[in-house]
């Protein structure tokens, strides 16, 4: 009799990575801001997909929250199907701490993360347990502190409390309060920062990842 194979028996579950080679955090920021016109800021970076199913306006919220602060800048980059609503909130809200970057190409995205201090990746709830945002890997390869709004129950949030490369939030208030004790406190930043490519380097490396699929597959003939 055949043995019966089932999911749970039969399953494996890879992650995406990221190459260390090409990201990386640099010992100084400076030049990285300057190249970016951020000079003197405390840079919220957001990097990647505008999509419809991210959730980003909470970020305006927060943004909208820390307007008084005017060396906190939320500099959001990439593109997608809501891009041009978010801008238009933004502008009508007068949310000058808010800058809209295009998409960032390849060449120029370890220069880009390393322009910012912290980093923010949001996910509506519609897509939970559908949808990893991939940025999250650049992010902690590039040593950032991650500040997540999505659902505490994905994969990324279980990451971000182990490891404590970060938070968890779950409204602009929070999101806002934490930016704020990040913004205050170097030793935090680096901690984060030391946590988030300590995570990177035991889960999420290319190498690693690679290593998975060669124990799954076999080596390449």
């Amino acid at each position: 009799m055949r043995p019966v194979i089932t999911a749970q028996n039969n399953l494996k579950i890879i992650p995406n990575w990221c190459d260390k080679n090409r990201i990386y955090q640099f010992p100084d920021k400076k030049t990285a801001k300057e190249t970016f016109g951020l000079r003197g800021k405390f840079v919220v970076r957001y990097s990647g997909n505008f999509g419809l199913f991210h959730g980003m306006e909470i970020l305006l919220d927060a943004a909208g929250l820390l307007k008084g602060k005017k060396d906190i800048c939320f500099h959001l980059t990439g593109d997608g199907g809501n891009k041009k609503n978010l801008y238009g909130t933004a502008k009508r809200k007068q949310l000058d701490n808010v800058l809209f970057g295009d998409f960032i190409e390849e060449k120029n995205l370890n220069l880009s993360l390393n322009s910012a201090d912290i980093a923010v990746l949001t996910l509506d709830d519609r897509a939970n347990n559908l949808s990893v945002p991939s940025k999250f890997y650049s992010y902690i390869a590039a040593g950032l502190p991650v500040i997540a709004a999505l659902n505490d129950e994905t994969d990324i949030a279980f990451d971000i409390i182990k490891y404590r490369t970060g938070f968890v939030c779950n409204s602009a208030e929070d999101i806002a309060q934490r930016i704020l004790e990040l913004y205050e406190s170097d030793e935090a930043i680096k901690n984060f920062s030391t946590n988030s490519y300590k995570l990177f380097l035991e889960k999420y490396e290319r190498n690693i990842v690679i290593k998975k699929y060669i124990d799954l597959f076999g080596e390449p003939t």
